[in-house]
């Protein structure tokens, strides 16, 4: 269940200082969907996602004296993602045997790549609820196009539609998603553009 408690964003940090869990748990459920959606993108795989999400904050909690900021904070967060995210997928590939794609993986999480990943996580994030309120054909659309990053094809298998029909489908709820953002004042072409890379 959601904490709604309010909290002024420059007092979080101090409070969670403090060891008020309350605000660290009101952090938490700020900062967990970015960092999930984060996560899934580098590991493609949920289970893994959110343990390492959840680790994150655990060891945020443990060094929380040590932070100045909640940018720091933030930045902390994310690295720590990356970096068990990082070591899945070393003893993934560890199992099978495949030094090449230890090699592959590793040199692809640069700071430029990491850092577009958090964009692109946050960004996600924010347009998340807006999804929601989407009648339910166009909610599912972009959510397998966008969230699950299906392609066409995959989509039209999953939905049993012709694809002509799931592109038509996906641009009616592209369009409806645009409105209601516009109406929330929270778009801009950057974030519309940026949003449409993560679909296929």
């Amino acid at each position: 269940m959601e904490n709604n408690t309010p909290y002024k964003k420059e007092e979080l940090l101090t409070l969670i200082i403090s060891g008020d869990q309350k605000a660290f748990r009101r952090f938490f459920e700020l900062q967990e969907q970015p960092l999930l959606f984060f996560a899934d993108k580098l590991l493609s795989n949920r289970q893994q996602a959110e343990d390492s999400v959840l680790i994150a904050f655990q060891k945020f909690w443990e060094l929380k004296d040590n932070f100045a900021s909640l940018e720091s904070v933030r930045s902390f967060l994310y690295t720590t993602v990356r970096n068990l995210a990082l070591n899945h997928i070393k003893r993934r590939n560890m199992l099978q045997t495949a030094h090449q794609d230890i090699l592959k993986q590793s040199t692809a999480y640069d700071d430029a790549y990491v850092e577009y990943k958090m964009l692109q996580s946050e960004l996600l994030a924010l347009v998340y609820n807006e999804i929601q309120s989407l009648q339910s054909n166009h909610r599912q659309i972009l959510q397998l196009a966008f969230i699950e990053e299906l392609s066409t094809k995959e989509i039209s298998q999953k939905l049993s539609m012709e694809e002509s029909s799931v592109r038509s489908a996906k641009t009616r709820a592209l369009i409806q998603l645009k409105k209601a953002l516009v109406h929330k004042k929270i778009f801009s072409v950057g974030i519309w553009l940026l949003f449409l890379s993560t679909g296929k």
